[in-house]
């Protein structure tokens, strides 16, 4: 009956972070706000930061209505003393040990790649690359110290695949998924672990104003299995998972939270224009005595390439930086 019950215990401490503490940036809003809320539901005692004042006030307030440990500083991480200063309260405040660093604070801006300013690009990798970079540098010896360290960096499917958020955003968090496999294997020594959670659009009040947009949502929509945008819950739970003692074993991991838009290359609205590029192509005739007839369009934006031969017809289509090809049932063209 006593080893039943130490069995128990184990189990149980597997999927708890009680006795753990953890550092969230950008903690009062969007995804940072569900990954407060779940890992000090899981029972961690938290510390987060905001670049806002009076809304870091106003979150703790919330946080602390509900019983959750929760406290907060106001930090830009954009800036390098500042991120400093915040690992020096937090090293007072847990005693020299973290058990847990989200890297999650972020900024996006988009426009086409020729117009950003040299301000700008900075500004966006500085925000979510070098912060998060340079926190992880800090935070590595309190980390290591906890026995068993855990960072989650929220990256995005953008530095996955082509998503037109702009360049720098998509090229600062590729940048972080390198260095989520880096930091795995260099840090394991430490028995420190570093994984990524790589969302979708996900409903938050950043994206709202792009959601509210019905053709942008069914754009969206179009391009995921699941047929919805995501929720900031369904990228915390994950988060919150990474963090646990039941995933002592995964690391140096990106994982997308997208609905399957990421494994999705040929959404049914591009099989239906592919269909109508063939029925064009063909219907337009050529010198089908060729072995091969190519024709390039534009559709939605995308390089298509449909290839017409005497025995069939396929499309290539540059989606996401890769060549897919499809390919219609065999037909003789007369």
């Amino acid at each position: 009956m006593a080893a039943k019950l130490e069995s128990s215990g184990r189990n149980a401490n597997r999927w708890s972070l009680s006795g753990m503490n953890a550092l969230v940036t950008g903690g009062t809003r969007g995804i940072g706000h569900a990954v407060v809320e779940e890992l000090a539901g899981l029972g961690a005692v938290v510390h987060t930061c905001s670049r806002t004042e009076t809304e870091l006030n106003k979150c703790l307030l919330e946080w602390e209505a509900k019983g959750l440990r929760v406290s907060g500083s106001v930090c830009d991480v954009s800036f390098r003393h500042q991120r400093e200063k915040v690992i020096e309260v937090v090293s007072a405040l847990f005693n020299g040990k973290i058990n847990i660093l989200v890297n999650n604070a972020g900024i996006s801006f988009r426009k086409p790649t020729v117009e950003y300013t040299a301000e700008e690009f900075s500004t966006i990798m500085s925000t979510n690359f070098e912060s998060a970079y340079h926190l992880s540098q800090l935070a590595h010896p309190l980390l290591k110290t906890s026995g068993a360290g855990s960072i989650v960096f929220i990256s995005s499917v953008a530095g996955v695949v082509s998503l037109g958020t702009g360049s720098p955003y998509a090229a600062s968090k590729a940048a972080i998924n390198q260095i989520t496999k880096n930091l795995a294997c260099e840090w394991a020594k430490d028995n420190i672990r570093t994984n990524a959670v790589a969302p979708w659009y996900t409903r938050t009040t950043l994206v709202d104003h792009l959601l509210a947009d019905k053709s942008f949502l069914d754009e969206i929509i179009s391009r995921t299995p699941l047929r919805r945008p995501g929720e900031a819950e369904e990228v915390s739970s994950l988060v919150a998972f990474l963090c646990l003692p039941a995933a002592s074993y995964i690391t140096g991991q990106v994982i997308c939270v997208d609905g399957g838009m990421s494994v999705n290359v040929l959404s049914i609205k591009r099989v239906l224009a592919l269909n109508a590029v063939f029925c064009w192509h063909l219907g337009r005739g050529g010198n089908w005595n060729e072995k091969r007839s190519r024709r390039r369009v534009l559709l939605r934006g995308e390089r298509v390439e449909v290839i017409a031969t005497q025995m069939a017809a396929a499309a290539v289509i540059a989606c996401g930086g890769q060549a897919i090809i499809s390919w219609t049932a065999p037909c003789r063209v007369n």
